[in-house]
């Protein structure tokens, strides 16, 4: 560890009888990793972590069949995960984070039967979705993306038998928890779900009720209730569920504390009616959130219509900046939603969270697709009012010398806002929250 330097000798390619290759912990070792380490036939453990190692992954690599643990986190690798991972059949263990891998991450990995850890967090220009194949890899336990820059629904993990730590958190997941998530994952067994700061919304899931030790964390996101049957699993969040509740996992609306949820006597959640989700951390100022009905098998039914969504629209700006003296292009819609009882989700008795009756959009009616130095451009968009606001269309085809510096919200953000898409994806940006007025409330976004 630590005492070498310079780059890797491509004559150790030619040890073809090598089991195991292990050259780690070294930051002055530089350079980029040569294709000829596919000659190393028989090569079963590859570790190569925490080196200052650059460019793209070699794709022979995943060419070596005999190969079962890849460490190459840690490094400065660049480009997409290569598209050959699907031949690497014999992979139980592959660690990818804390590089600058970007694209997507290959179907094919999901098909790898064998695999126990995927671990490609912190790649933050990793984009997509997840396909639900990878609810197929029954002997997965360690499954780390966070920090990427993912979007979608959540995969249902719902043929995975042993998990114990399950990590998407930092993303921009959205949609509510699948009802069959990890359905058929061991109950005994102690399992960490993370999915703070996505854009996941509605009730968790009873079903997880099953689930006898789980330490579950839901802050930062658009949910609005837990249902009784988990708040009195005694084993859940370290025992602390058994002590002070739901509140263990997270404060229940209309209360928040500093943290959003419970850990000990001293902190309890207090009373705060502008708090309109679960794992409220502050205390905003605004209009009292409204009542809502809930069941065990959960309905969600709004008592005032009128207050359910927000008066105003998000105000973008834009700010140009070929020239000295930037000029601010300004989007502010001021339509209001209709308050009509059919402008508002209605649900099946079924379903645990709200079903949309019109299609979730936003379009502008008036933005250009270019913004002149010294020219404004505003636009108001239209909303069907009972869909969930999606900003991907608020702003067409910027410039690419422009970036949004501020998004500000009202004071009830909708539950299936997407900031991800406030800049179409055929752009290479990516939105960072950078300011919160009170929970989910948000005063500043940046694209970066």
């Amino acid at each position: 560890d630590k005492a070498f330097h310079g780059t890797i000798p491509e004559s150790i390619f030619g040890l073809t009888k090598l089991e195991e290759l292990a050259i780690c912990h070294n930051p002055n070792i530089t350079g980029v990793l040569s294709e000829k380490i596919g000659q190393l036939v028989n090569l079963k453990k590859l570790a190569m972590d925490s080196n200052s190692l650059t460019g793209m992954i070699p794709t022979t690599i995943f060419q070596l069949t005999n190969l079962e643990k890849v460490e190459l986190q840690s490094n400065f690798f660049e480009g997409p995960i290569p598209f050959t991972i699907g031949e690497s059949t014999s992979l139980k263990d592959l660690r990818l984070g804390n590089n600058n891998l970007e694209g997507t991450i290959p179907q094919a990995l999901f098909g790898l039967s064998y695999l126990e850890r995927i671990d490609i967090k912190r790649n933050f220009a990793l984009s997509g979705s997840i396909h639900e194949s990878v609810s197929d890899l029954a002997n997965l336990q360690i499954l780390d993306v966070s920090n990427c820059d993912l979007y979608g629904p959540l995969p249902t993990l719902s043929k995975i038998l042993t998990p114990t730590y399950i990590d998407f958190s930092e993303n921009f997941f959205s949609q509510s928890i699948p009802r069959n998530f990890l359905g058929s994952a061991n109950s005994s067994s102690f399992i960490k779900v993370d999915l703070k700061s996505n854009l996941l919304t509605g009730v968790v899931p009873s079903s997880l009720s099953r689930l006898d030790y789980v330490d579950l964390n839901i802050i930062e996101n658009y949910f609005v209730h837990i249902p009784e049957s988990i708040c009195s699993k005694s084993g859940w969040m370290d025992g602390l569920v058994g002590e002070f509740g739901c509140n263990a996992i997270a404060c229940s609306r209309k209360s928040q504390n500093k943290l959003g949820r419970q850990l000990d006597s001293i902190t309890p959640c207090e009373e705060c009616n502008t708090a309109c989700y679960v794992g409220g951390r502050s205390c905003g100022v605004g209009n009292s959130c409204p009542n809502l009905i809930f069941t065990e098998t959960p309905t969600f039914l709004p008592t005032q219509a009128p207050t359910m969504f927000p008066t105003m629209f998000p105000t973008v700006t834009l700010t140009n900046f070929p020239s000295t003296n930037p000029t601010k292009i300004t989007s502010s819609p001021t339509q209001r939603f209709s308050s009509t009882p059919s402008s508002f989700p209605t649900v099946s008795p079924q379903t645990e969270q709200p079903v949309a009756t019109a299609s979730p959009s936003i379009f502008p009616t008036d933005i250009s697709s270019s913004y002149p130095t010294g020219e404004t451009k505003t636009g108001s968009p239209t909303i069907a009012p009972s869909a969930a606001i999606d900003l991907r269309n608020i702003i067409s085809n910027p410039p690419t010398t422009s970036r949004i510096d501020t998004i500000s919200m009202p004071s009830y953000t909708p539950a299936d806002l997407d900031l991800k898409n406030v800049i179409p994806r055929s752009n290479t940006f990516s939105i960072s929250v950078i300011n919160t007025c009170s929970l989910f409330t948000i005063c500043a976004a940046k694209v970066l």
